[in-house]
């Protein structure tokens, strides 16, 4: 239970409850507040009625009666005391009125003697568990069990006719019906709602295990995929190297030494995605601050990737704003290579026949920064609606014929949507299933006025 206290002047029972977001903790303070609330206006009825009809000894009974439910009734208010607390005192206040009621005022067993008694009952075993529930039912039934067994036949008892009249006898018994009901309807309502939160519970459990599986699924793909990755670009190196060993004079040479080279680069393309995928998930990579012709960089960038463009027959056409031809900007030119040449090798790689297209457009240019939007669209094999999100994951691809059929680690276009997080900006696609996909993204770059009269005046 929270022992926050509530102010003195507290009167709402939402503030109260929301000290105890626990259904069954809600329960047992609603209970609590009905046994008193209700218990007040009937005191309040007897102390009426007492002083009225002259009862002497009932109306000093109602008057302490209604002082000590006020009095708990203020202290649950509040939040002073704990739950448990004020109901063992309604307990023990409930024990002394059955006993007083069948040995001294009524006389024999009544139905208030029987309602108090099962409510000493029920309200033990919702709020204070199965062990003081036991304990409170024999206590509240000794009386009974007393009366049945010498009280009807001894008459040692002393005389009183001091008990309850007509009307409070019948609206006692009413209200008395009130708080059973309210206590059975408020625990009730915390059974219903726990098992509710039990099922909402499972259902996120069960997506948790979908996910762990899916996760470890993937993973298991992925390091299958990467020992063939890796294996492959290896031979090939350790075959040529035999080669070139074997016939250090031979007439292809140059082509061994070739192949040598591009297997070894793309062995070090793998293994700087899988490094700079893993520094990006520990938030260890940071962005440089370099003065870069954008211009002259992205056309470096496909120069290098329209040699395998042209092996597999595509076009790759480049477009880039001439606005910033001359403009030199400040921006990790590592980062940007990465990310374009992610995205446009994957178009190279995914595109069988038609074109690859790079645009960059300069959106605008205001306080000294240039907003430029990147694009790169291709008639490649295109991507299903609902694999749009699935293929920025880490160790997915569109389907897992993908990797058997294209190759690669999977982890190219999480790089890339985690290095944009860095540019604070974010990877859009539109893709068309065996019609193409369009990867853009916008980026601000500051100017770098420094060099900017320089780099004019050179051209």
């Amino acid at each position: 239970m929270i022992n926050t206290r509530l102010s003195f002047w507290n009167f709402s029972v939402k503030k109260l409850f929301a000290l105890h977001p626990d259904s069954f903790s809600k329960a047992k303070i609603g209970i609590v507040l009905s046994i008193l609330l209700i218990s007040i206006l009937k005191v309040f009825i007897v102390l009426c009625l007492s002083w009225y009809y002259g009862q002497t000894i009932q109306l000093p009974r109602a008057i302490l009666l209604i002082l000590l439910y006020v009095g708990l009734l203020k202290l649950t208010l509040n939040n002073i005391i704990q739950i448990k607390f004020i109901a063992h005192t309604l307990i023990w206040i409930g024990l002394i009125l059955v006993v007083t009621n069948i040995l001294f005022f009524s006389k024999t067993v009544n139905l208030i003697s029987l309602q108090f008694v099962f409510m000493i009952t029920l309200c033990s075993f919702y709020i204070l568990g199965n062990k003081f529930g036991i304990i409170y039912s024999f206590l509240s039934a000794l009386p009974i069990v007393i009366y049945m067994t010498i009280g009807a036949k001894v008459n040692y008892l002393p005389d009183s006719t001091d008990t309850l009249i007509s009307p409070a006898f019948e609206i006692i018994a009413i209200l008395n019906f009130v708080t059973i009901i309210f206590a059975h309807y408020f625990f009730q309502r915390a059974f219903i709602a726990n098992i509710l939160e039990k099922e909402i519970l499972n259902q996120q459990l069960k997506v948790a295990v979908k996910n762990a599986n899916e996760a470890t699924k993937s993973k298991s793909d992925f390091l299958s995929t990467m020992s063939h990755e890796l294996r492959t670009p290896l031979n090939s190196v350790i075959g040529m190297t035999d080669l070139l060993i074997e016939n250090p004079k031979a007439m292809d040479r140059e082509e061994n030494l070739r192949i040598l080279k591009f297997s070894a680069v793309s062995l070090k393309s793998i293994i700087n995605d899988i490094l700079d995928f893993n520094k990006l998930g520990f938030d260890k990579l940071h962005l440089e601050s370099i003065s870069i012709n954008l211009y002259t960089l992205i056309h470096d960038i496909c120069a290098g990737l329209e040699i395998i463009a042209k092996e597999k027959g595509i076009t790759l056409n480049v477009s880039v704003d001439e606005t910033i031809k001359h403009k030199l900007l400040i921006s990790d030119p590592t980062r940007i290579t990465q990310i374009m040449f992610n995205l446009i090798g994957n178009a190279v790689k995914f595109t069988a026949k038609g074109s690859v297209t790079v645009s960059v457009k300069v959106l605008d240019i205001k306080d000294g920064r240039i907003n430029v939007r990147f694009s790169v669209a291709d008639t490649g094999i295109g991507i299903h609606n609902n694999k749009l999100q699935e293929i920025f994951e880490p160790f997915s691809q569109a389907t897992t014929s993908t990797s058997r059929n294209f190759g690669g680690t999977g982890l190219g276009l999480p790089i890339v949507k985690r290095l944009l997080v860095l540019f604070n900006s974010q990877i859009c696609l539109e893709s068309t299933l065996h019609k193409g996909s369009d990867f853009c993204f916008e980026i601000s770059f500051k100017q770098d006025e420094n060099l900017q009269k320089f780099s004019t005046e050179q051209d």
